[in-house]
């Protein structure tokens, strides 16, 4: 019986794990978003149906679908000054969407990064409490412009779930405290604007945004309503 020599061996197992390997879809990765003059934008378009094409200061954009979500990536120019930004998105439709997007200035993403660990860590939170009771109570009557959980439908494809609860009022109108707990932080963030977030005990926190002041402190105990 003739033998092969080992190092052929090793070459026909080399050429069928290539062969294997070379069918296997690499995972899609995004770029680090960065939305500071010289970085990335990585903006999601994911409200917008059937994505054609995506521009920026009249020049075409890549756009990146991942997990059934659009994306387009605008490179932005190192001279670009921070502020508010439009982006022009157009579909398969021919309907053409203005986007706006922010870029941020290297002190505001220092910033955001900041209020992130604060804000992580205000969720993380946990803390012995025998009055934890989840009747709880809408913070501010209103039209519910959007709901937790909610996502839209576009081509039978369902998009990503909204992760709050937006609820208009007026300007200056009381923000009821949904159970009794705790405040454990409050400020003015990049994105959330004026923010409180109430300990209710055991984990549970609630979080309220876009408040136009906050008359509370941390440390500061609340009632319910």
């Amino acid at each position: 019986m003739n033998r092969v020599p080992k190092i052929y061996y090793l070459a026909i197992a080399s050429m069928i794990v290539l062969c294997l390997t070379s069918g296997v879809r690499a995972e899609l990765v995004l770029p680090q978003a960065a939305s500071v003059p010289g970085g990335v934008a990585v903006i999601s378009l994911q409200a917008i149906e059937q994505v054609s094409e995506a521009h920026f200061d009249e020049q075409r954009v890549a756009i990146i679908t991942k997990e059934q979500v659009a994306y387009a990536i605008v490179g932005l120019p190192l001279e670009i000054k921070p502020g508010r930004y439009p982006l022009r998105v157009k579909s398969k439709r021919g309907a053409v969407t203005t986007v706006n997007f922010t870029v941020a200035s290297t002190q505001d993403l220092a910033r955001i990064k900041a209020e992130g660990e604060k804000i992580g860590a205000a969720f993380r939170t946990w803390s012995a409490s025998s009055g934890l009771n989840f009747a709880f109570i809408v913070p501010v009557d209103g039209k519910r412009s959007d709901s937790f959980g909610s996502r839209r439908v576009f081509n039978n494809q369902p998009r990503r779930p909204h992760s709050g609860m937006d609820i208009s009022a007026s300007e200056g109108e009381p923000i009821k405290s949904t159970a009794q707990g705790r405040v454990i932080l409050t400020g003015h963030f990049f994105f959330n604007g004026n923010s409180v977030f109430i300990d209710h005990g055991q984990g549970v926190i609630s979080m309220y945004c876009h408040l136009s002041a906050v008359t509370v402190k941390k440390g500061e105990r609340v009632e319910q309503g």
